[in-house]
Formats: C-alpha cells, structure tokens, sequence
C-alpha cells in the first residue's frame, strides 16, 4: 500500500479556513482596519492550504483562460497541488504544493506558486518592486479570501473568528509604494464582518457548503473514506481513496465557455458525483475477479 499524506487540516473539521492555535479572537462587530498592499509575504508564504474539489477546479478554469500563468506554471516545473487524505474526514484533499523562494535547498522558504512577482519603469529600465500579487485573485480559494482572518473551533465546531496573522495589510501604504490597483487605505470603522463580507463570493461559498455537507456528508455516511478517530466507519484503504480523489472529485472537467456558468456547472457537477455514489462505490470495491 502506498504512503500518502493525511493532515491534521482538514476541510470537515476547519470549514477550509486555517485554525492558529496562537490567533487573536475578534468578534463579528469589532474593528479590523485591515487593506492588502500585495506584499506576498506573509499571506502566501509557509502555509498548508487544502482546496475543495469546487475550489480546485475554479483554479484550473482560471490557468485555462490565463494561459501565460499556466505556461509559468510549466516553465517552472511547477505541479501546484497533491492529493492527501483528510486527518478528520478519511476523504482526498488537494494540498497546495509551496514552491520554494531558494530552489538550492529543500529547507528555506516556500511560497504560493501563483504570486506573480511585480516590476516597475524606472528611468526606462524594469526593476522589480520586491511585492508579488495574487495571479489567481477572482479564483482564489475561501481561505485565501478572507485573510488574515482564520476561525475559532472546538472539537470540530466553530465557534467565532480570530486574526491569524498581523502582516503590513494593518498599516496604509507610503507614499510611492507600488499597491494593487484595487487598493484602499485602511480604515479605522471597518469591521469585522464587513471585512469579510466584501471578500466573500456568495457563489463559491454555496458551492462550499454544498460540498461540505451534501457531498462529503453523502461519502461519509455510506462509509467510503479511510477510517479516522473521528469517522470509524471507512470501508476503503489509502489507495482506494486516492483513486476517489484523482478518478471523481479532483478529475478535471472543461471549463464552460462562459465563465457565467461556472457556478451552475460545480453545482451540477456535485450533484452527479452525489447521484453517482452507488456506481462509485462498486467500482472501489469491486475485488480484481469482478
């Protein structure tokens, strides 16, 4: 049987935002003050962020219809996600694959392989601006999005939001510096919730909960994941469930030809992985002689 990975992280278990042992708890109605200036560092750099299978394919999508950032991908050699099985759930989850900022050791640095670095003219000359933004910014994961704000949890449950993080974002930019074209200063009156309500797309967060609870839900209860402390009940191994992962919930699907419809299409497309669920589950547990 093969190794694979499984992680304490777990989508089930953290709602796919990354729980700190160490965060600030802040409630909904207090002040943040919070504005990215797209400085990569802090964000994008050392952190273990696992995708949905929604989430995933909204990325593959975007490098789809952003082909210079999916040739920067392959020019780098870069495979940006691998398939683990969940610490809590016994399910597959698409780890984000780092890429290390020194690639003369396997032991500095790593950063998000999406940070697209940014230059500036000067005197007529390119120089980079030692900021690096966000190549994937309208399909970047949950996670991501409501930065640097993670969540509170017991056993499982969340329980409110903490800051997980304090980066330059607290701060508003010097004068000259190079920031984000959708840049805003911080402000002293913006809350908590209204952080996280201007960074949330209502549609990747249904396309989420649906995941959530009716497909890895459905999967659960008919006992086709690894068994866990948590979920006792799995009938699969580790390769079973990482041929779950790469043949049904992480397998890539076209992207529609109008990115309109890319909701409607994850959500019908969850919808059938739910409806397939009995074929699927033969097809696991099938023995070599079927």
């Amino acid at each position: 049987m093969s190794e694979t990975p499984r992680f304490e992280d777990d989508p089930r278990s953290t709602q796919l935002i990354r729980v700190y042992e160490q965060a600030q708890p802040v409630e909904r109605h207090e002040p943040l003050g919070f504005s990215c200036r797209g400085c990569g560092q802090i964000c994008c750099t050392n952190v273990r962020l696992f995708m949905t299978p929604p989430e995933a394919m909204r990325i593959l999508w975007h490098l789809e219809r952003h082909t210079r950032l999916a040739q920067s991908l392959q020019a780098r050699g870069i495979r940006w996600g691998d398939l683990s099985i969940g610490h809590s759930s016994g399910l597959p989850t698409l780890q984000m694959c780092l890429e290390p900022i020194d690639r003369s050791t396997d032991r500095g640095d790593a950063r998000c392989p999406f940070l697209v670095p940014v230059h500036r003219t000067v005197a007529g000359r390119s120089e980079p601006t030692g900021m690096h933004w966000c190549g994937l910014h309208e399909a970047r994961p949950v996670a991501c999005r409501t930065f640097p704000l993670g969540v509170r949890a017991e056993n499982g449950a969340i329980t409110g939001h903490a800051i997980t993080a304090r980066c330059p974002g607290f701060e508003p930019a010097a004068e000259g510096e190079v920031v984000p074209p959708d840049y805003i200063p911080p402000s002293p009156d913006q809350t908590v919730e209204a952080w996280i309500g201007a960074q949330l797309d209502p549609e990747q967060m249904a396309e989420t909960r649906f995941y959530v609870t009716e497909v890895m839900g459905g999967y659960l209860d008919q006992g086709l994941h690894v068994s866990t402390e948590d979920n006792p009940e799995g009938e699969l191994d580790d390769d079973q469930v990482v041929r779950l992962g790469a043949e049904f919930f992480y397998r890539p699907i076209p992207a529609p030809v109008d990115p309109d419809e890319d909701h409607a299409t994850l959500m019908g497309w969850m919808r059938e992985l739910i409806e397939a669920l009995p074929l699927i589950r033969r097809q696991l547990l099938a023995t070599p002689e079927e």
